[in-house]
């Protein structure tokens, strides 16, 4: 459980094989990545962090030797390869996610502050959940209780001892919500959580974005008044 420090993992029977790490570590060698500018942070997302809330679902792209592999596991949006849930602590805005080592797969869920978040960010966004403020503050509360959970490197939706980075989000927020706002991608008889899964229903909507001009949406969206 819950070790009082912000940290995130979980998984679906999804092994790397040694032969596959190897494969792939081979393959970005030979085909390195390019991204775009990785100015993830800029001074006027610290001062609009007041934009965010508890609750919130966070996404990026990062440089990690992993991250073009994962943004590849979504079908619809290939932007993105890790997922956090943002919380705050001492008025400070952070991340709740799972991570691990990109040579070792040992991780666990942990916590950090947002400039620390997308330091390495290629890409990013903040999606809200249109529902009530105690739901929001449920999934906030789901994810602190997953602090020190082991990353499952196994990827297997299963275990429930162990997360990694999408399914702490989708059992964060399914759980407050009582239904499944986040369902897995089904892909030869396997089920993992994309990235995309954590934002595709129609309930969330975006109030951050790299891709805009100033990197916020400052329109205000109007919650759908039929319950969910």
């Amino acid at each position: 459980m819950g070790n009082g420090k912000c940290t995130c993992s979980q998984g679906s029977k999804f092994v790397l094989q040694p032969y596959i790490f190897l494969f792939c570590f081979a393959f970005l060698i030979a085909f390195p990545v390019v991204t775009n500018d990785r100015n993830g942070l800029n001074e006027e997302t610290v001062v609009e962090k007041k934009v965010f809330e508890e609750g919130d679902i966070i996404l990026r792209y990062g440089d990690g030797l992993w991250s073009p592999f994962f943004r590849d596991i979504s079908r619809r949006d290939k932007r993105f390869s890790h997922a956090g849930i943002l919380v705050r602590e001492n008025g400070e805005i952070c991340v709740v996610h799972a991570s691990a080592a990109d040579l070792t797969g040992v991780g666990k869920v942990s916590c950090e502050s947002l400039e620390t978040f997308l330091t390495t960010a290629a890409d990013y966004a903040v999606y809200r959940l249109a529902i009530p403020e105690p739901v929001k503050q449920r999934i906030a509360a789901n994810a602190r209780n997953y602090l020190g959970f082991s990353f499952d490197s196994s990827f297997d939706l299963s275990d429930k001892e162990r997360l990694y980075c999408t399914e702490l989000v989708m059992q964060a927020v399914n759980e407050a919500a009582g239904f499944a706002v986040i369902r897995p991608t089904v892909t030869n008889g396997i089920a993992v959580v994309a990235p995309d899964n954590c934002y595709e229903h129609r309930r969330f909507f975006s109030v951050a974005d790299k891709r805009l001009p100033d990197g916020f949406r400052r329109k205000e969206v109007d919650y759908p008044v039929d319950p969910y």
